[in-house]
């Protein structure tokens, strides 16, 4: 009885077996998910590009750009990481924007703008101001003070036994019982 059960099983595998791998004729079987599965998730968010690079050149950082598209900071960044011709877009529009601020700055200082020259003289050519200090007359201190009152202090604590006791202890030196240092 147990043959006839393990033969029956035996015969049962390789009938499934056979129906999966046949296909009906003229149809050829499609490899990976349906396509009922492909449609799902959320639709890619629509960054127009020639917007994002007018808000980039009138001065506005990834995150207020994003905002003002009514698009999530992330996926304007993610978007400017995956795609190079977005991101050189939106550098190209910002390198559009310092070169006419530097134009401004310097008509301003053609016009005789001292502070505008000074400013574009330190942030283009590197010119600093020297950062020296100069001291006047002399600084005096008397230190004589100081070691009267130190020598005064170790008279005072030479003179009291208990307080040489302490001095020593503290320096690591061993005082036997009748107080001599060993």
């Amino acid at each position: 009885m147990a043959a006839k059960k393990k033969k029956k099983a035996k015969t049962a595998r390789k009938a499934k077996t056979k129906k999966k791998g046949k296909a009906k004729k003229g149809k050829t079987r499609s490899r990976g998910r349906p396509a009922s599965y492909r449609s799902v998730g959320r639709p890619r968010a629509n960054i127009d590009v020639v917007l994002a690079c007018k808000l980039a050149q009138l001065g506005h950082t990834d995150e207020g750009i994003a905002a003002l598209m009514d698009v999530h900071k992330d996926t304007f960044l993610h978007r400017k990481t995956l795609d190079p011709k977005f991101s050189g877009a939106l550098d190209k529009a910002r390198e559009v924007m310092k070169q006419s601020i530097q134009r401004c700055l310097f008509e301003r200082m053609l016009e005789g703008n001292s502070a505008v020259a000074m400013y574009l003289g330190r942030v283009k050519c590197g010119w600093t101001e020297p950062k020296t200090v100069v001291v006047e007359g002399s600084i005096e201190h008397d230190h004589k003070h100081q070691l009267e009152d130190r020598r005064e202090k170790m008279k005072q604590l030479a003179a009291n036994p208990e307080a040489r006791k302490a001095i020593r202890l503290l320096h690591g030196q061993v005082i036997d019982a009748e107080g001599k240092l060993r």
